[in-house]
């Protein structure tokens, strides 16, 4: 076997058996790449139904996409051969199909996938360290979505699940122009403590949701300007009026997104 060959032999051996396996190559003086990691997918275990398997792998996906081996609990997780022996989750009663995903408070880190789980209908994952956007899910059984108290940010997508309830609250960041949601069955939306602004909210179907939380917002910061202090939505003053309250008190409407509650020489108490 000449040296040319016995090169090529060696990187080729890497490549077929590494199996989450460190490759350090030497001695090949006319290649660049001097060390790579090759991720493979974890075997199923003995036993596993062949009706499970994608579901496997989607769970998979997601244990390795929020550091799942720091999880508080994920007994049974890739050892045992039943995926309804998993902490956290439930299956369809025909034990195919992930059904629930229970995993609040859970120390969860990172990113949140669009999971390949047509028939999960219960999602909770509130109370962990989730960031990014929020993706739309494959799902269309979707009746339960929690995402609360995490850090995910941008826009809502306009899911097509059949939702009965959504939870978005304190995630901090999330803005943007919210679904009508007219087309499913919502009767909880919890958005508050995000970024949404008063464009965002006013004038929705939704607003007629029976659970509707989406105040308090971020705060919007005061003003002071040549003697004058005023405190302004941001929005474009094309709303046809905005009616201020301070401590759930009414103080005044405006036709402006602009409020002066002092002028120079003022003094009131709020």
């Amino acid at each position: 076997m000449n040296k040319a060959y016995t090169h090529f032999f060696s990187i080729l051996f890497f490549l077929i058996v590494g199996f989450n396996t460190h490759a350090e190559i030497r001695n090949a003086p006319n290649l660049k790449l001097y060390n790579a990691t090759f991720n493979s997918l974890r075997p199923f275990p003995n036993g596993l139904p062949v009706c499970q398997q994608t579901a496997f792998r989607a769970l998979e996906k997601l244990y390795d996409a929020t550091n799942g081996n720091n999880w508080i609990d994920h007994t049974n997780w890739f050892t045992v051969n039943n995926l309804a022996q998993w902490a956290g989750i439930a299956l369809m009663p025909d034990g195919c199909d992930v059904q629930i995903i229970s995993l609040g408070y859970h120390n969860l880190v990172g990113s949140l996938l669009n999971l390949n789980l047509p028939q999960l209908s219960f999602l909770y994952l509130a109370g962990n360290s989730l960031s990014g956007s929020i993706p739309s899910f494959n799902s269309t059984s979707f009746t339960t979505l929690d995402l609360g108290s995490n850090q995910l940010q941008g826009s809502i997508p306009n899911f097509t699940a059949p939702l009965q309830s959504l939870y978005l609250d304190n995630n901090g960041n999330l803005a943007g122009s919210i679904p009508n949601f007219s087309s499913t069955s919502l009767s909880t939306l919890w958005l508050n403590r995000n970024k949404f602004n008063f464009s965002d909210i006013v004038n929705k179907n939704w607003l007629s949701i029976s659970n509707l939380i989406y105040a308090p917002q971020a705060k919007i910061n005061l003003s002071y300007d040549k003697g004058v202090l005023s405190v302004s939505t941001g929005e474009p003053d094309n709303v046809q009026s905005f009616d201020w309250y301070l401590n759930e008190k009414f103080l005044q409407t405006t036709a402006a997104s602009r409020f002066t509650p002092l002028k120079y020489g003022e003094r009131k108490n709020y």
